[in-house]
């Protein structure tokens, strides 16, 4: 039996998809995995870290709370870097935006050390970019044993920094099934909040600007206007929620804030919905619309959404409209909203077609494509 691939990733902070991830990709008889933690929560997203049903080994490098993942700039935080390249490993995988894996990928280099680059990010994406920071992106994907992406929209952003095609690997960006775990009655679930007839609108997800929901709030209106039975539920937290709190006043519109939740609550939501919105501005890629699909949702979402490539098939399982175009967006809506003939199919298309984006075919991408870089490099 050959000998397992010693793989350490280097992650922002515990954060349930990702758990999720690891967990599979520890049981896998060719991996011996150990993840290291930056940060310990996000202060955008404050999941709670379920350390205890974990099934990989781990590390901390700080508990504390961060904004980091979300910020545009690289991370000036006293770098603590030496956990991440002491002893010995095949291939280290990380992100580039924080002082502890940039000082982590230049001692690598110094060391004869292999690291991997997990670059989520697509060309449309809301960036601030600087001379420094392009420059040093350069050096750290060029030297790097390979630059791992999620899909297509993200290897066109890597190939700007590293132009060898064959050194960019697309490994997918899947979360766990949801839909199989949740056990819920929908009618019951609707009837715990008065709703009966209403057509339930959903999105999921962080409110704030590059999420382009005031779009969605004026979209709503105009399906209220046109005498659909529409509420729009919006299940999150972030910076934008007193404004559209009050837009929504402006506007005299059905919504209703759900706050931010997870797990069996989360699940509910989707349960209990008919069409899910993603209005994105600016999209790396976008979970939500994994889950969404698992739930057997229709799916509306920007051109922008860094998912549409891999997880989108125009008319099959969903629509895509021009970012910013509140006129196209209602339109896609309405269309979905006035035909529940279409809704059950798509939705169920779209439950077909996200089984191909499992944990499992991740986990085999991530090692094949370790095994392939590390083959390369020795040849």
């Amino acid at each position: 039996m050959p000998k397992p691939l010693n793989i350490r990733w280097a992650t922002w902070w515990p954060v349930p998809y990702w758990t999720d991830r690891f967990d599979v990709l520890a049981q896998h008889p060719q991996v011996k995995l150990k993840i290291f933690f930056l940060h310990g929560q996000s202060k955008l997203l404050p999941y709670e870290a379920q350390e205890a049903a974990w099934q990989f080994d781990y590390q901390f490098l700080s508990r504390k709370p961060t904004d980091a993942g979300y910020s545009q700039r690289i991370r000036l935080n006293i770098p603590n870097f030496l956990p991440l390249i002491l002893g010995s490993f095949d291939a280290l995988v990380m992100n580039y935006a924080d002082s502890s894996t940039v000082s982590a990928a230049f001692a690598a280099m110094m060391m004869g050390k292999d690291y991997i680059i997990f670059s989520p990010n697509t060309l449309m994406d809301m960036r601030h970019p600087s001379k420094l920071k392009e420059s040093l992106k350069k050096i750290l994907f060029q030297r790097a044993l390979a630059v791992f992406v999620t899909g297509p929209l993200q290897k066109d952003y890597a190939l700007q920094y590293q132009p060898d095609e064959r050194q960019i690997y697309s490994i997918g960006n899947p979360v766990k099934d949801m839909s199989s775990m949740f056990k819920g009655s929908r009618e019951d679930l609707r009837r715990d909040y008065g709703w009966r007839d209403e057509l339930i609108i959903l999105y999921v997800g962080r409110f704030s600007r590059e999420k382009g929901l005031e779009q969605l709030l004026q979209s709503t209106k105009f399906l209220q206007d046109s005498g659909l039975n529409i509420k729009l539920v919006m299940v999150g937290d972030g910076e934008c929620l007193a404004d559209l709190k009050k837009l929504q006043a402006e506007l005299g519109i059905d919504v209703f804030f759900a706050g931010f939740h997870e797990g069996e609550k989360l699940q509910a939501f989707y349960a209990m919905a008919d069409i899910f919105a993603l209005p994105s501005l600016s999209e790396p890629w976008g979970l939500v619309v994994n889950e969404a699909m698992q739930f057997g949702l229709p799916i509306v979402i920007s051109d922008k959404v860094g998912a549409k490539p891999s997880l989108l098939e125009e008319g099959k399982n969903g629509y895509s409209f021009p970012v910013g175009d509140i006129k196209a967006l209602s339109q896609k809506l309405e269309k979905l909203a006035r035909d529940p003939v279409l809704r059950q199919n798509m939705g169920q298309y779209a439950k077909e077609h996200i089984q191909n984006h499992s944990i499992e075919a991740w986990c085999e991408a991530v090692v094949g494509a370790i095994n392939q870089a590390l083959a390369e490099r020795k040849s």
